[in-house]
């Protein structure tokens, strides 16, 4: 049973059963109603008809005479006794076998219980409800003779109120039948191909553009079947154009990640990314080789502990040692530091060795993070160079001082020479 046809289903169960009930309850109490005067009306007519018998026999108290005129009437319908009393207030005749009831005597006894209702002529009309009958009395030749009184039986009304009730709900319940089985296959009509629609939906959700839609009406849901179908079509061409925009911009993407690992990984100098917290998150492989470490050993430790502390302490600024992840906030530049230059500290190896580096440090922002790029160069050999061009610029410098004391000397002697000779000369 499909969702729609169970919502469906309840709303027509609450329809119907307020229509139900409403008839029914407008039907019992229109019959209520009009019976309780038809009989009100047939009561007054029976009791008038035998008051205006003759009035000698009441007269006389003719209990025979008057048994058998009472008698004529007790099976009409609806009629529930008939009873007459002299003007004592003493039962004459009645309908009842054996005796008069109870409830009967208590409104013969009780003469104010009911309601007077109007009069005829001199004839006095007295109505009296009781839960289960309406007591009719008129007078006899005026109330001298005594009464009559005619009761109807409210039963015979409330049980046909009661059939009238259970055939109106039979009749409501036989066309609620009817109606749900014209509604359930209407609604299969409508439930079948929505059902085909959201199974449809779900395949192409699941990119599954090879399924099939077998729904053709020429109604608003074969429209919604044909814009579904068109959907998928345009859907399926967009996700394979975007597949290939995909894919071609991940071989892309690998190939510049493939280009950018190679170049860092073949760089002579040593390169590691430092965190927020001056924790080492990554490393090439120039690094490693330079402190002899793995990436593994390498990750977690703190940068500056690769470093004699007080060389990084003295010669690093203190603004690239701050930078964390509060030097970054949300939508906001980070604080100024210094452009990324070298700086000349002592590294030191986990065996204890050490040897000269030359460290550069740069700030980067990666969403939230804030991370430090530190390039290490192992600048040993150059100071070795440096120092043997050193030591070799001393040792020119040497040479010429000896040799321009050399050529001064030769000089002199020359001079001395030159001036012996024209001495010599100027004797001869």
């Amino acid at each position: 049973m499909s969702q729609l046809f169970r919502k469906t289903l309840l709303v027509i169960i609450i329809l119907f059963g307020f229509y139900a009930n409403s008839a029914s309850i407008y039907s019992a109490w229109v019959l209520h109603t009009r019976m309780t005067a038809e009989y009100r009306s047939k009561a007054v007519s029976i009791a008038k008809s035998i008051a205006s018998s003759s009035a000698e026999i009441f007269l006389t108290r003719d209990a025979a005479t008057i048994q058998s005129l009472i008698d004529q009437y007790s099976e009409i319908e609806g009629v529930y006794y008939i009873l007459v009393e002299d003007s004592g207030q003493e039962i004459v005749s009645h309908t009842f076998v054996p005796k008069v009831p109870d409830d009967v005597l208590a409104i013969l006894t009780d003469r104010q219980f009911g309601q007077k209702s109007g009069s005829l002529g001199r004839e006095n009309i007295r109505v009296t409800d009781s839960e289960d009958f309406i007591d009719i009395s008129v007078g006899l030749i005026g109330g001298l003779a005594g009464h009559v009184h005619v009761g109807m039986d409210k039963q015979s009304i409330t049980a046909l109120i009661w059939k009238t009730i259970i055939r109106t709900q039979l009749i409501s319940f036989f066309f609620f039948l009817i109606t749900v089985a014209i509604t359930y296959l209407l609604i299969r009509g409508i439930a079948k191909p929505i059902s085909e629609l959201t199974v449809y939906a779900k395949q192409v959700a699941s990119h599954d553009f090879s399924a099939s839609l077998p729904v053709h009406s020429k109604d608003e849901i074969g429209g919604l079947a044909h814009s579904m179908r068109t959907m998928a079509t345009e859907l399926k061409h967009f996700i394979s154009q975007l597949e290939a925009d995909v894919e071609k911009a991940t071989q892309e993407l690998q190939d510049a990640l493939t280009y950018q690992t190679a170049i860092v990984e073949n760089l002579t100098d040593g390169l590691m990314v430092i965190d927020d917290q001056d924790k080492i998150v990554g490393s090439n492989r120039a690094l490693q080789t330079m402190f002899a470490e793995t990436q593994d050993q390498l990750n977690g430790l703190a940068w500056k502990s690769l470093f004699e502390a007080q060389t990084v302490h003295d010669i690093v600024p203190q603004s690239f040692l701050r930078i964390s992840a509060g030097s970054f906030s949300a939508g906001s530049k980070p604080n100024p530091v210094p452009a990324a230059q070298a700086y000349e500290v002592t590294a030191r190896r986990n065996d204890g060795t050490t040897f000269p580096a030359e460290i550069s440090l740069a700030a980067i922002q990666l969403k939230d993070r804030a991370l430090r790029l530190c390039v290490i160069r192992n600048i040993t050999l150059q100071k070795q160079m440096n120092a043997a061009l050193r030591r070799a610029q001393t040792d020119l410098e040497q040479r010429i001082a000896e040799r321009t004391r050399e050529l001064i000397q030769s000089n002199k002697q020359l001079e001395r020479e030159i001036s012996e000779r024209i001495l010599a000369e100027t004797s001869l």
